[in-house]
């Protein structure tokens, strides 16, 4: 303990301790702000504990102080405060306990001496963006673009003030090169690690082998740049040895054939990666090589120096620029909340990040801050340690006791504990809850069946929420007894599982077990998590978590049981914006009528102090007025109406002829896509004009083909409202058959809408439609791709006319012309705009 006066100017000390009295004693978390080693100015900014740790974490600087008092006198930092008290450190601010007369005071972390940083040179990076500049040497040729340079300074300075930047970015403005140039400046100057996530491959694919190259004109060769890949997209090394060691036990002719193929590409490829492959492998057999977490030996695996993960691991370590995916990012974020330990998770520790497409960003959270268990993993997990092949057991059980057999002079007792645990002990056990899990998926299958139904096609997934109704229901109270009894069953095989592990431990290296028991042990693991998963869903309850099942009606293999945050905002506001020193929004589309008032409840950037958020809009260079129209017909019935389908079967082609083609139709239901294209394709064929289905073939070859043929229509659903690039004279029409409302049947859409609607909301203007309104924005931005394009978007749902709420969808376009008419004077239109 030291005395206040050591650390703290006496005014400060005063009025820290005035506050504290007025708060009654109680704890008041406070920020200074430190010159010359002493707090001499602090503010309050939260009342009561460390379960304030998201307010607390977002206000500081780097330098500042966060002091609170302990009540008790006793100022010992808690485990609680030291959790807090890291977390601050790794953003270099200080962390001190005070007692209530703040005449004593405990330094658990000092203050920082900041370094000085070195701002971005947004000159010279504004100068490689204009014609004639190094960034023109490198692609070709650039244009002028004002917005990209507004957006490029509006990045710089986030990062130089530690902000978190919303920046919407009109199509065209160049984003990419707008936050790419100042990221990698700043990574070099300061020698900060910045991580870029995208949520498309596609948008991935750009960066890193389009846009970096560009960059290296303007920064030369001496920054590093690498692309994230989840784990098991690498091939393990050892695990390929394992399995080329047991290619003898393979009865199936073809199987073989495919593992033999797999292990000689693991013997000669320089990547490692799946994406190095030149044929798919299946499914059971890529899991049988690939890297995991939980069965790797790391140092004491014979191929640790060679291993494929391990080496994009230090290239990730060394690197200046990370390049993933969002939902890696978020992998990533998870693991970490869920250990409570910033150091566990999967990237490199990192401060700043960019998120691209980030108006998927609520979306790919909840994926990540639930639970989740499937039929099928626990199958596999099962299978893992043994599995009966037909022609003979397979699985890491057979392998162990091949191993004891083959390896001398281990000690009899040793081996005799060890082949009764498994003969009498795992194998009943491990059949016994494989017996229990399937009674329990049948019953859940049996269930769920009666469901909502969230897709079409023969294989509708059906949705059953579990809802205090549901936790009433007989049939569900008999599931939960299962449930129960089959973790119990687990239990049964954990134990004995664990024992096994702990007794061969002494002997693994010898008897050259390592490999076979790190399996058994992944294996446990998996099963553990998939009890924590059933107990969590199916047995617990908490008013923040939504739970369902869901289950493919015709196939009881397909059976998930998955819960998931209500609300990610306040995860988000503690995970991603706390932790992080600059976190960068960016997408086409954040706003709603011109406002990101829905983009920040949901992300919970409304949790974020104001004087915290840059939020700016850059508009496209584009000439919407000049370069498109918007056709809206008016004579259709609504789309949800029975006979909306019929007219809209007598609507398309002729919509499609007066535009020669050259177009995407973009529905909301794959079922629609069907019923439509069905249709059309006769009538288009005798006109000249290729209709294309999605599902066809594969989507870049769809693509491929529709780039070629300027006389094709491209019938698409939701991953062609988005991601698409299609620049010229292919791609000159963009119908939009239905306002893209998402189905509201799903558990976490319904749970979030009763939410909004319990705290006095309406869930409906504020959640359903600027949902819709976005999807929206990003079908509407798949016509206009460059200042040369001339194009017509037709909508089809005349509700964006004739009911209030289409207001939000006009308002959110860039101002364009736009007609109402008939189906008939759209036609015209439509060749009289294609015609001049």
């Amino acid at each position: 303990m030291l005395p206040a006066e050591d650390l703290l100017a006496p005014d400060a000390a005063r009025a820290m301790a005035e506050e504290i009295r007025l708060g009654g004693g109680n704890e008041v978390f406070f920020v200074g702000r430190v010159e010359s080693g002493r707090v001499v100015e602090a503010k309050v900014v939260a009342r009561g504990n460390a379960h304030m740790v998201p307010a607390i974490l977002q206000v500081p600087a780097p330098g500042d102080v966060v002091l609170h008092n302990h009540p008790s006198g006793e100022l010992l930092p808690s485990d609680a405060d030291g959790s807090i008290a890291s977390r601050l450190g790794e953003n270099s601010v200080g962390f001190y306990i005070v007692d209530n007369e703040v005449r004593r005071v405990y330094p658990v972390v000092y203050a920082f001496q900041v370094r000085d940083v070195r701002p971005v040179a947004e000159d010279a990076l504004v100068a490689a963006l204009q014609p004639g500049g190094k960034l023109a040497a490198a692609l070709g040729t650039v244009e002028d673009r004002p917005s990209q340079r507004a957006m490029l300074h509006a990045v710089a300075e986030s990062f130089e003030q530690n902000r978190v930047a919303v920046l919407e970015a009109g199509t065209g403005t160049g984003k990419t090169f707008a936050y790419l140039l100042p990221a990698l400046d700043w990574a070099l100057a300061n020698r900060e690690k910045v991580v870029v996530a995208t949520h498309t491959i596609n948008l991935q694919e750009q960066i890193i082998k389009k846009d970096v190259q560009a960059l290296r004109a303007v920064f030369g060769d001496q920054f590093h740049v690498a692309l994230m890949k989840g784990r098991s997209n690498y091939v393990s090394l050892r695990r390929a040895r394992e399995l080329e060691e047991s290619l003898t036990a393979l009865t199936d002719a073809e199987e073989k054939d495919e593992a033999k193929a797999l292990v000689a590409w693991a013997h000669r490829t320089e990547d490692g990666s799946r994406s190095d492959l030149t044929f798919q492998p299946r499914h059971e057999l890529w899991e049988r090589v690939q890297s995991e977490s939980d069965n790797c030996l790391r140092h004491r695996c014979p191929t640790f120096h060679q291993c494929f993960f391990y080496r994009a691991r230090r290239n990730a370590v060394e690197a200046d620029l990370l390049v993933a995916n969002h939902h890696l990012l978020f992998v990533d974020l998870a693991m970490r909340a869920r250990m409570q330990d910033d150091d566990a998770g999967i990237l490199p520790s990192y401060q700043r990040v960019i998120l691209d497409e980030a108006h998927h960003v609520e979306e790919v959270a909840t994926d990540y801050f639930g639970q989740q268990v499937t039929r099928l993993g626990v199958q596999r997990a099962l299978h893992r340690i043994w599995r009966d092949a037909g022609r003979g057991a397979k699985g890491a059980v057979v392998a162990l006791l091949e191993r004891i057999r083959m390896t001398e002079d281990l000690p009899k007792f040793a081996v005799e504990t060890w082949l009764y645990l498994i003969n009498a002990e795992i194998l009943p056990a491990r059949h016994q809850v494989d017996s229990s899990f399937r009674e329990l998926f049948d019953d859940l299958h049996r269930l769920a069946r009666a469901g909502e139904v969230e897709a079409g096609g023969s294989g509708e997934v059906r949705t059953l929420r579990i809802t205090a109704d549901l936790r009433g229901n007989p049939a569900f109270v008999r599931v939960q007894e299962t449930a129960r009894a089959t973790l119990a069953d687990l239990q049964g095989l954990l134990k004995p599982g664990r024992q096994f592990l702990s007794k061969t431990e002494t002997f693994a290296e010898e008897a050259r077990m390592l490999g076979y028991l790190s399996e058994f042990e992944s294996a446990l693991n998996r099963l553990e998590a998939a009890g924590d998963a059933v107990e969590s869903v199916l047995l617990a309850d908490s008013v923040d978590q939504v739970r369902w099942i869901e289950v493919k009606a015709d196939n009881p293999r397909v059976v998930r049981l998955q819960s998931a945050p209500i609300d990610v905002g306040a995860l988000l506001a503690e995970h991603l914006f706390a932790n992080h020193k600059t976190v960068t929004l960016t997408s086409a589309t954040l706003a709603v009528a011109g406002k990101t008032d829905f983009l920040r409840k949901r992300t919970g950037l409304d949790r974020v102090r104001d004087e915290r958020i840059r939020e700016e809009t850059f508009p496209s260079p584009f000439d919407f007025m000049e370069q498109a129209r918007l056709f809206i017909t008016d004579d259709l019935p609504s789309p949800d109406q029975s006979t909306y389908e019929a007219a809209l079967e007598q609507a398309l082609p002729a919509l499609l002829a007066a535009a020669g083609g050259r177009a995407f139709v973009l529905f909301t239901s794959f079922r629609s896509l069907q019923r439509q294209y069905r249709v059309a394709k006769p009538w288009l064929e005798s006109m000249g004009i290729r209709a294309l289905r999605q599902g066809e073939a594969p989507r870049d070859k769809l693509l491929q083909t529709f780039r070629e043929d300027t006389r094709s229509v491209l019938f698409g659903t939701d991953s062609f409202w988005e991601g698409v690039d299609v620049e010229g004279e292919a791609l000159s029409t963009v119908i939009l058959t239905r306002l893209p409302f998402r189905v509201p049947t799903h558990p976490v859409l319904v749970a979030r809408a009763e939410a909004i609607d319990a705290a006095g909301g309406r869930s409906f203007t504020e959640y359903t439609v600027p949902m819709a309104v976005i999807k929206f924005r990003q079908g509407f931005g798949r016509l206009i791709r460059s200042r040369s394009d001339r194009g017509v978007v037709i909508v089809t749902d005349g509700r964006i006319v004739s009911k209030p709420y289409g207001r939000s969808f006009l308002k959110s376009l860039p101002p364009i012309q736009t007609v109402t008419a008939s189906t008939r004077e759209v036609e015209e239109h439509v060749r009289n705009f294609f015609a001049a």
